[in-house]
């Protein structure tokens, strides 16, 4: 092994070590703030709806078939703020997605959209705003970020473009839209579901190690230290 190599390893091996022990530091904070608040400790209120995702088939080529066959996929969205601050304060939203019928979340946040700025969460005072999953995704083709762009929809009703797009890259390539219903689901409109990311990704991607041992701990012990069980009863739940 050479020089270069060594030091290569070196480096990784250091990223990753840093990346492990900034995950678990914040996986007991965002635990300990889940006992505490007996709740979610990010996004702890929201609102859940049915929807469809209509991918359209069309597009640049990732090797992810979410992004290349044209469907339409039942889901659930869940709208939420990320401290729970009451409106008009501004706050980090979020739209959480899950596919019906197999494991696949995919969770989205106020960004920017440009080459830096999509990597930087902004306070909103409306979820009337551009969101992407902030950290790439692996695919065979290179990293992946998904974007949300609000779209006009009918009363009561929300809908978003949806994109893909190269972090190093400046376009983002739509291929889908995201439509909810017009009321939530019922009888509870928030009930006790948890999306992980980390593990649920699309079939034809992956996490980038680093990634997954910033991120994984944050979900493994906001799960273990506060479960739905022991959430606070809420109207209608």
């Amino acid at each position: 092994m050479g020089d270069r190599s060594v030091l290569r390893w070196g480096l990784s091996a250091a990223g990753e070590r840093a990346s492990s022990v900034l995950g678990w530091l914040a996986g007991g904070v965002l635990g300990a703030a889940g006992v505490l608040r007996r709740g979610k400790p990010l996004h702890p209120k929201g609102v859940v709806y049915e929807a469809t995702l209509t991918t359209w088939g069309r597009g640049r080529q990732w090797g992810v078939p979410l992004l290349e066959r044209g469907a339409e996929l039942p889901c659930r969205v869940r709208v939420s703020r990320a401290m729970g601050l009451p409106a008009p304060l501004p706050d980090i939203h979020g739209v959480a997605v899950r596919l019906d019928g197999e494991p696949v979340d995919l969770l989205f946040a106020t960004t920017g959209t440009g080459l830096l700025t999509r990597y930087v969460l902004l306070l909103r005072r409306s979820d009337r705003a551009a969101m992407t999953t902030l950290m790439p995704l692996r695919t065979r083709s290179g990293p992946l970020q998904v974007r949300l762009s609000p779209q006009p929809a009918g009363a009561g009703r929300r809908s978003w473009v949806v994109s893909a797009g190269a972090p190093g890259r400046r376009r983002w390539v739509p291929f889908g839209r995201l439509d909810t219903a017009a009321t939530p689901v019922r009888p509870d409109p928030d009930p006790p579901v948890r999306f992980d990311p980390v593990r649920n990704v699309p079939e034809g991607t992956g996490q980038y190690r680093w990634i997954a041992l910033l991120r994984d701990p944050a979900y493994v012990l906001a799960r273990r230290w506060s479960p739905p069980s022991r959430w606070r009863s809420r109207p209608g739940a």
